[in-house]
């Protein structure tokens, strides 16, 4: 078998050379018969026939050649002979000055026959003569009466600019929501106009909800159709979507913060109750301990107030455990903690042995009293102390 590089290389070979130039001969012979065919049909005065033969003259298909005077020459012809078509073709070369001398006020006569036959080109020719007051008397109502009828025959141009009236109130009341379906009806037409206005509501959100990720998706898609403003605004829209990232992880941060110091003023809250429970609780162990020594040492009095100096240091001792265990992530309540645990077990301990002296249970309770309630004083301090 050939190697295939070589055979690339080398060409085709003179028989796939002639073959190619037989249907391109072939392609050529049929295209002068068809062009012949249809201006011998033109000159017998078939309308459709000229209305072709005009648009052959319009865009230089061979083996016409393009001739602007040729082409306005056609399709005169035709419109003479009312195809639509050709009207609205004539009607832009009277607004352009194409093959004709350029004369807006034929515009609103051609555009008319047209659009009369239903034509929906020519009924948006129309409708937009009336809204601009071009070669005729501006009407707001008319424009939009004629406009309408070009979108209800599902064409993009007429529905984009029926769109377009709603959302600037010209001829109808303002309506947002009439605006959108339209602009999307055209936009799914492939409309680069409504794709990138489309773009632009949803960027916006006008009428629809903002949502700029789809945005960008339908300005690109206008961008890639030809539109030539939708790279501007695309680029506009990224923007806005990078702007809308930073603020929603500013927004997270905030949050999270505040989160963060929501829980470290709810520990704070109840490292200040802790520390006022276990400074109450030891005066008042310090009190029953006090009434101890002042009274009877015998009977039930004396079991009662004791038992009750043991329970309150206990407590007392525990909140003061769960106040030092709560402290650690911060220095806030720690040397209070640590000594109000310390002097709380002592009490503990002391009111717990028998033979302990009570003067000094007494002193270890005036102790834990005396830090606790320092401690306490403290914590309620660096509490109301600003926070950065």
């Amino acid at each position: 078998m050939r190697d295939f590089n070589e055979y690339k290389n080398r060409g085709a070979g003179p028989e796939s050379n002639s073959s190619n130039e037989t249907v391109a001969a072939n392609l050529a012979r049929k295209l002068v018969d068809w062009f012949n065919k249809t201006k011998q049909d033109a000159e017998n005065g078939d309308a459709e026939a000229q209305f072709r033969l005009g648009e052959f003259y319009e865009s230089g298909f061979p083996p016409a050649g393009q001739d602007p005077q040729q082409a306005a020459y056609w399709f005169r012809k035709a419109a003479d002979q009312g195809h639509a078509k050709a009207q609205v073709k004539l009607a832009r070369c009277y607004y352009n000055g194409t093959g004709v001398e350029k004369d807006v006020s034929q515009m609103p006569y051609w555009a008319r026959k047209a659009a009369e036959q239903g034509d929906p080109e020519g009924q948006l020719m129309l409708g937009l003569l009336y809204k601009e007051g071009m070669g005729l008397a501006a009407d707001a109502k008319q424009a939009v009466y004629w406009i309408r009828k070009a979108a209800d025959q599902g064409d993009p141009q007429g529905q984009h600019h029926l769109a377009c009236c709603y959302l600037e109130g010209k001829g109808v009341p303002k309506n947002l929501e009439k605006a959108t379906q339209l602009i999307r009806k055209a936009a799914d037409q492939d409309n680069p106009e409504s794709m990138r206005l489309y773009g632009v509501m949803l960027a916006d959100g006008i009428g629809v909800n903002k949502d700029l990720p789809r945005a960008i998706e339908w300005l690109e898609k206008a961008m890639q159709h030809g539109d030539e403003d939708a790279p501007e605004l695309l680029e506009k829209a990224r923007k806005k979507q990078e702007a809308a990232a930073r603020k929603k992880q500013e927004a997270a941060k905030a949050a999270e913060a505040q989160r963060v110091r929501e829980l470290l003023e709810a520990r704070d809250t109840s490292m200040e109750t802790g520390a006022i429970i276990a400074a109450v609780l030891c005066v008042a162990a310090l009190l029953a301990q006090t009434w101890i020594l002042a009274g009877s040492h015998n009977g039930l009095l004396f079991t009662l107030l004791k038992m009750a100096a043991i329970a309150v240091s206990v407590i007392a001792a525990a909140v003061a455990v769960a106040l030092f265990l709560g402290s650690f992530s911060e220095s806030l309540g720690i040397p209070g903690g640590i000594a109000g645990f310390l002097a709380g077990l002592v009490a503990v301990i002391l009111n717990g042995y028998p033979g302990a002296y009570p003067q000094v249970k007494w002193y270890a309770l005036l102790a834990a009293a005396v830090i606790t309630v320092i401690m306490a004083i403290v914590i309620i301090v660096k509490k109301q102390r600003p926070k950065p």
